[in-house]
């Protein structure tokens, strides 16, 4: 049994790249992936708030750089006139490595009451996020075509795996991002959510 929980949780590393798109992109790829035959999964609107201590006065106190840092968000998710809500956490595991986390996850009934617990013990919201998203499967990686408020087009490509197994992931969503016409230049270092909270965060 403990055997088989440490093989579980050792599938915990998200591994996962980003790159901004442009709007022809955007539009030729939901196209290409549906002409390539893969799985379409769902359409969602998604509203995400994220927070922090409430003794924070700046981004730099809680950018995600060292080995044990991390981010605490609360998503809430419609698709299908259906409302799904989580709280989820991704914990630096690599030295200012934004590409592959450690992440935690779980469902929960109400969004209004999730923050309302985290405001009462000394945690409040720093940033907020909308966003459309169409999720494809292929193979075993997650890929999200997103449009973002008040930004635009981005794609994200996800695998989970083992952090012994995080560089061969990371080359495989390259590989495959670099054959539906995205190149290096368009791949983020970290992440659009991190660009964006350097930009609009208030604490």
């Amino acid at each position: 049994m403990k055997k088989a929980l440490n093989q579980e949780v050792s599938l915990n590393q998200e591994i996962e790249i980003r790159a901004i798109l442009n709007d022809k992109q955007r539009n030729i790829l939901e196209k290409k992936l549906s002409n390539m035959g893969v799985e379409l999964k769902e359409r969602v609107n998604i509203f995400d708030v994220y927070l922090c201590p409430v003794r924070v006065q700046s981004f730099q106190e809680i950018e995600m750089q060292k080995v044990g840092s991390f981010i605490l968000r609360i998503r809430k998710q419609i698709a299908n006139e259906q409302t799904q809500v989580t709280v989820n956490t991704k914990i630096i595991t690599s030295e200012g490595d934004h590409n592959s986390w450690e992440e935690h996850e779980i469902k929960i009934s109400s969004f209004d009451e999730a923050v309302a617990i985290f405001q009462a013990i000394g945690f409040k919201i720093f940033f907020t996020l909308e966003k459309e998203r169409v999720t494809y499967q292929v193979a075993d990686m997650t890929v999200c075509l997103e449009d973002i408020a008040d930004f635009g087009p981005v794609i994200e490509v996800e695998v989970m795996a083992n952090k012994s197994k995080s560089q061969q992931a990371k080359q495989k969503i390259k590989a495959f991002l670099k054959n539906i016409g995205i190149n290096d230049e368009q791949i983020v270092t970290k992440s659009v959510t991190n660009i964006l909270m350097q930009e609009r965060a208030k604490f």
